[in-house]
């Protein structure tokens, strides 16, 4: 992810963004690159800064975590998470938790789960909250409704659509 954001970055010429990436051990994944990918070496810039006092400054403004930061971390300025493998129980009130954090003009949290179900994540808080509910659960409609309105009024072509999606 940090290696595909950093891409993008680049090639939009994007001015003041820059990404860390904070996760345990190391990796090895011989598509990306030929020396394993550690912290260190993956966010050079940070200068000998621990990631959450560098991640605090203007300095960076993506935080892209792989299993870490669970518990302990208490950054107020994280609002958006998304989540792309599954989680249960403790592990989902902890990770979910991460962005409960009050900081002044700080948007409403925002949670993007490309994996659990609203079940799965009522589940998991259940046993830790008196009444669980969930809210604003985004109706999955909502994109072919708007999709529709949009072909009524015929504001692009198809073609138009199909070749933003390649970009």
């Amino acid at each position: 992810y940090k290696i595909a954001m950093d891409k993008y970055i680049a090639e939009e010429k994007i001015k003041d963004v820059a990404t860390l990436v904070a996760f345990s051990d190391e990796i090895n994944d011989p598509e990306s690159g030929p020396e394993s990918f550690s912290e260190k070496n993956m966010n050079p810039g940070l200068k000998g800064r621990d990631i959450r006092d560098a991640f605090y400054t203007d300095d960076y403004q993506v935080l892209i975590v792989g299993n870490k930061f669970q518990t302990g971390f208490d950054q107020p300025l994280l609002f958006a998470m998304y989540v792309d493998r599954p989680l249960g129980g403790v592990q989902m009130v902890q990770t979910y938790s991460r962005l409960n954090r009050c900081y002044p003009g700080k948007k409403e949290p925002f949670i993007l789960d490309f994996v659990n179900s609203d079940e799965d994540v009522l589940n998991s808080f259940n046993p830790f909250y008196k009444t669980a509910t969930l809210a604003g659960i985004t109706d999955p409609n909502v994109v072919h409704d708007l999709q529709s309105k949009l072909d009524d009024e015929r504001i692009y072509l198809v073609s138009e659509v199909e070749a933003f999606a390649v970009v």
